[in-house]
């Protein structure tokens, strides 16, 4: 059913607010290939990281270390950047 769902249509517009995406490589709710999908679609800036697991995966244990690491990087990048 959340294939139907398609806010992908509309990603080009986000830019020039970064984004960023967290990709898990089992995940069944958002299936990798439509997070690519409308990533290539996104606009500069844009970044991305891969887990391992499932959806939930990356909010416990060692992939929510890394998802916390990569995403804090990258808002301070963006957020405390000049």
């Amino acid at each position: 059913m959340l294939r139907t769902h398609n806010p992908g249509f509309v990603i080009q517009y986000i830019a020039p607010t970064p984004l960023f995406m967290t990709v898990a490589d089992a995940d069944t709710l958002t299936p990798p290939d439509l997070i690519l999908k409308a990533y290539n679609e996104a606009r500069e800036p844009k970044e991305i990281q891969f887990v391992k697991g499932s959806h939930w995966d990356i909010y416990g244990g060692s992939e929510f270390e890394k998802n916390v690491k990569t995403q804090a990087a990258f808002l301070k990048k963006y957020l405390l950047s000049p």
